[in-house]
């Protein structure tokens, strides 16, 4: 794909979210397609690369599937977190970085701890 078709990938869960379609009537179709595209996006990043701007988005898109009172949803949620994580946020030799660390492992330890 060229660039005009690899910008426009990168751009669909936004234009999700920007049109509200996660919304009414199909939205948790909606948002459990989302999570699948993610999920596949990012398993495929050797012809679809993040840049991290895009990488953040997607993420804060996943943390508030992860929590979404129907259980689908959550469910599309968490092998789309470990796909992204691990082809877009991978941990170096000695771990994640710092950054990495406070975004996505302190904060999944609070929500462990606050909701065991």
């Amino acid at each position: 794909p060229g660039a005009p078709q690899l910008s426009a990938l990168r751009e669909v869960v936004p234009e999700l979210e920007a049109k509200r379609l996660y919304r009414g009537r199909g939205g948790e179709a909606v948002r459990a397609a989302a999570c699948r595209f993610v999920e596949c996006a990012s398993r495929s990043h050797a012809i679809l690369p993040l840049p991290v701007a895009s990488q953040v988005r997607l993420l804060d898109a996943l943390d508030g599937m992860l929590v979404h009172p129907n259980e689908t949803v959550r469910g599309a949620a968490v092998p789309a977190l470990g796909a992204l994580l691990q082809h877009h946020l991978p941990s170096g030799a000695h771990g994640p970085s710092a950054r990495l660390r406070a975004r996505v492992v302190d904060r999944y330890l609070d929500v462990l701890a606050t909701t065991a």
